[in-house]
C-alpha cells in the first residue's frame, strides 16, 4: 500500500474518531447532570385529618457535585379530585415560606403555616449558596388541616440547578376523616352499568356492604358483576379502611380477592363512594383485573 493511501486512510479514521467523540460530547450535554442527585422519600402513615404527620425527604448529593440552595421548593398536593396545593419554598438559610391553594390553580395563593421544614446536613459540605458531597435532609411536620378532604395526597421536592429541574418522585398517603365511637353502616345497593378489563357486561351488579369500625363486628363486604354469556366477577372484600363518612358521601377502601369466568383474582384497592344525597354508588377496582361500576342505586342504608 502506497504512503499517501495509509495517510488518507489514518487521516479518515481521526476525522472519524473526532465525529463519534462529538456526539458522545452532545450527548453528556443534552442529558445533563442527571444522576447528580438522589431523592428518598420515607413512608408516610394514613393519618386522620386534623392530626399531625411527618416523613424525611433525603436528597444524596454526589462529591461532584455543587447544589445550589436558593430553588428548592416542597409540594403538597390533593389527588382526591379536588384541587388543593400546598408550596414551601426553602431558601439559602434554611427557612422556608409556604402558600396554600385551593379551589382552583387560579385561586389566589394565601399563607400556610400547618407545614413545618427543618434542613439537615449529614457528611456533607455548605459553600457560599451550594451543598455538595453528603445527604441533605428535609424534615417536614404537617399539621394536617381539619378542612382537608379525605382521599388520596402526594408530595414531593423539586430542586432547579443550573437550568436543569432535579424533582423526586411523587409520595403517596392517604388522609382520611377520624372514625366516630360505634361507627357502623350497612348497605345494599344494584345497577346495570360496568366495565371490566375495558369491557362493558352491563347486567346484574350487585353491592353488599357492612362496615363497623370494631373489627369484631366486621362482616362480609361482597360484590357481583354479571354480563352476557354468563359472564360474570365475585368479589370478597376485606381490609376496609373508612375514608370518609360525612354528611355527603360516604368513601371506603377494601383489598379483595375472588373470581372473573372462574378464575381467580386479586385486588389490591377497591374504592367505594357513596352519594348520599342521589343515593348512587360507585365502584372501582385495580389488581389483577381493573373494573368499574357505576350508579348503582341503593336499596338499604342502615343507620
Amino acid at each position: 500500500m502506497k504512503r499517501s493511501e495509509i495517510m488518507n486512510m489514518l487521516g479518515k479514521e481521526r476525522i472519524l474518531g473526532s465525529f463519534f467523540a462529538l456526539i458522545v460530547i452532545l450527548l453528556l450535554v443534552v442529558a445533563g447532570p442527571a444522576q447528580a442527585l438522589e431523592f428518598t422519600i420515607t413512608d408516610i402513615p394514613t393519618t386522620n385529618k386534623g392530626d399531625t404527620l411527618s416523613y424525611d425527604i433525603v436528597v444524596n448529593v454526589l462529591d461532584t457535585e455543587q447544589l445550589p440552595l436558593e430553588d428548592t421548593t416542597l409540594i403538597i398536593r390533593s389527588r382526591a379530585g379536588n384541587f388543593d396545593e400546598f408550596r414551601c419554598m426553602v431558601f439559602e438559610d434554611g427557612s422556608f415560606s409556604c402558600t396554600r391553594q385551593k379551589g382552583s390553580d387560579s385561586a389566589p395563593l394565601d399563607p400556610d403555616s400547618s407545614i413545618h421544614i427543618t434542613r439537615n446536613n449529614v457528611n456533607g459540605t455548605f459553600g457560599y449558596g451550594y451543598f455538595s458531597g453528603g445527604d441533605l435532609i428535609f424534615h417536614v411536620t404537617w399539621d394536617t388541616p381539619v378542612n382537608l378532604r379525605p382521599g388520596e395526597y402526594g408530595t414531593k421536592l423539586i430542586i432547579e440547578s443550573n437550568d436543569h429541574v432535579f424533582s423526586s418522585d411523587e409520595k403517596l398517603f392517604n388522609i382520611i376523616t377520624p372514625a366516630r365511637p360505634g361507627d357502623r353502616f350497612s348497605i345494599r345497593a344494584r345497577g346495570t352499568r360496568s366495565l371490566v378489563n375495558g369491557q362493558e357486561l352491563n347486567s346484574q351488579n350487585s353491592l353488599s356492604l357492612y362496615y363497623s369500625n370494631n373489627q369484631r363486628e366486621q362482616g362480609q363486604s361482597t360484590l357481583e358483576l354479571h354480563g352476557p354469556r354468563n359472564q360474570r366477577l365475585g368479589i370478597i372484600m376485606d381490609n376496609a379502611r373508612l375514608i370518609d363518612n360525612s354528611e355527603d358521601e360516604i368513601i371506603i377502601k377494601y383489598r379483595g380477592h375472588g373470581s372473573y369466568n372462574r378464575n381467580n383474582v386479586n385486588f389490591r384497592e377497591i374504592t367505594i363512594i357513596v352519594d348520599k344525597h342521589t343515593r348512587l354508588v360507585d365502584i372501582s377496582g385495580i389488581g389483577d383485573i381493573n373494573f368499574q361500576a357505576n350508579d348503582l342505586a341503593v336499596t338499604l342504608m342502615a343507620p
